[in-house]
């Protein structure tokens, strides 16, 4: 009942109130694996706040030895996503490196772009998009936005080799949606760069990843709670920041 109540708190944006309850279950009622359980929830919800170091605080707290598979990669993914989220990417890389699932490879792209690495950011894009530039059916708007971040990395990186691929793999299917003329000038030769790449790179670089990835990790384990009414994963951040830019691709061009 009491974690129904957090989860009812949790769609109404209180936060506060509901980590409150979530804290009180693991620090007076719960043990073992069930204490584990709702420290990962306690987890998502501190995340929700932009607290990650209450996050990893809290996982920390409440490692048990014997757990299930399913709990223990999730109380992985969240320790990932909040190392991350307080700036220890490559230890946060480490956590999750074995994890098995989408919502892992997701999690490793994000890791990565935060740590400025582009070109194995999109690695792992790319091995989550599989064969979609192979197959009939259009493209989905989360996949457009993983393509162009893709692309992106490629070009942030460096990686002409990967960039001029890719490119040739997605073209047709970019044509054929509202991000054509994005795609065309993202994934244009490295050095072929101006304002209007810049302008593409900081609207990509303003998506908000921690929805999608509470997003993607709800999908896969529902007990993580409810979603807060009115955010989406699609909503960027109220200040976004641009990513630094490497030698050879300069936001001035």
């Amino acid at each position: 009942m009491i974690r129904r109540l957090a989860d009812r708190l949790v769609s109404v944006d209180l936060l506060y109130q509901a980590s409150e309850l979530l804290q009180h279950q693991i620090d007076h009622r719960l043990q073992g694996a069930a204490r584990a359980q709702v420290a990962a929830r306690l987890a998502v919800v501190y995340l929700m706040d932009r607290k990650p170091a209450n996050a990893l605080g809290v996982l920390r707290a409440t490692r048990v030895s014997e757990l299930n598979n399913d709990l223990r990669n999730q109380r992985l993914l969240l320790e990932g996503r909040s190392l991350s989220d307080v700036g220890r990417h490559d230890v946060a890389y480490e956590v999750v490196a074995n994890v098995p699932g989408r919502e892992a490879v997701r999690l490793r792209s994000d890791i990565l772009w935060a740590a400025k690495k582009w070109a194995p950011a999109a690695e792992q894009l790319e091995q989550l998009l599989g064969d979609r530039w192979q197959e009939f059916a259009p493209l989905a708007d989360t996949e457009r936005a993983d393509v162009m971040r893709t692309a992106i990395g490629y070009a942030m990186g460096e990686d002409a080799i990967g960039l001029a691929r890719f490119r040739e793999r997605y073209l047709t299917k970019m044509g054929e949606g509202p991000d054509a003329r994005a795609f065309e000038v993202v994934t244009a030769p490295i050095g072929a760069v101006g304002t209007e790449f810049a302008a593409i790179v900081r609207s990509i670089a303003a998506v908000d990843t921690l929805e999608a990835f509470l997003r993607d990790l709800r999908v896969r384990y529902p007990e993580t709670g409810a979603m807060p009414a009115g955010q989406q994963a699609t909503q960027p951040p109220a200040a976004p920041a641009s990513p630094a830019t490497p030698p050879g691709r300069t936001a001035a061009g």
